[in-house]
């Protein structure tokens, strides 16, 4: 799936930094 959602895309972020505990 192709997204450009700004929601989606904090969402994948706050997945990420819940999943790895990394911000990048």
């Amino acid at each position: 799936m192709e997204l450009d959602n700004d929601e989606f895309s904090t969402a994948l972020e706050k997945h990420n930094t819940a999943s790895t505990g990394d911000v990048e």
